[in-house]
């Protein structure tokens, strides 16, 4: 038996036109502040109140910021600002193992591995050249030819 999943569970509900139930309550709510204002300050003042309070509601409503409301930003940026911070910073300590690189000479052979072998067909061309510079053997004439 299928059952359906909603799929768009973040998504609030438009309740007034293309605005949600918080949008509605912010510029509703400011400008009901507006009002009252309006027959208790005088008129310079309440234009520059009704500037501040208007673009808040505004910014409340409709701005999002990494994806989180200005709402919810706001109340991060008070909740950092508030908070103790301590930052400790330990350096760690790491010595650095020396090495020491022994130099040898190209015709003193260590390995049984390195020893100098005649050149057969496989080792011609760029393979066989590559891998005598990396080994330090010195080209060995090859008398069968």
């Amino acid at each position: 038996m299928d059952f359906p999943v909603p799929q768009f569970i973040d998504v609030e509900e438009k309740i007034l036109g293309p605005l949600t139930f918080k949008q509605t309550l912010y510029v509703v709510g400011a400008a009901g502040l507006l009002f009252i204002l309006y027959f208790f300050v005088e008129m310079w003042l309440f234009v520059i109140l009704a500037i501040i309070i208007f673009g808040a509601a505004l910014a409340l409503a409709f701005i999002k910021i990494g994806g989180k409301t200005f709402s919810q930003f706001l109340m991060s940026v008070i909740i950092y600002s508030f908070t103790p911070h301590i930052f400790i910073w330990k350096k760690n300590e790491v010595k650095e193992k020396s090495y020491k690189i022994e130099l040898s000479s190209p015709s003193i052979v260590k390995n049984k591995e390195a020893e100098i072998v005649p050149e057969t067909k496989q080792q011609k061309g760029l393979r066989g050249i590559s891998k005598k510079i990396d080994l330090g053997i010195k080209p060995v004439k090859n008398f069968e030819e």
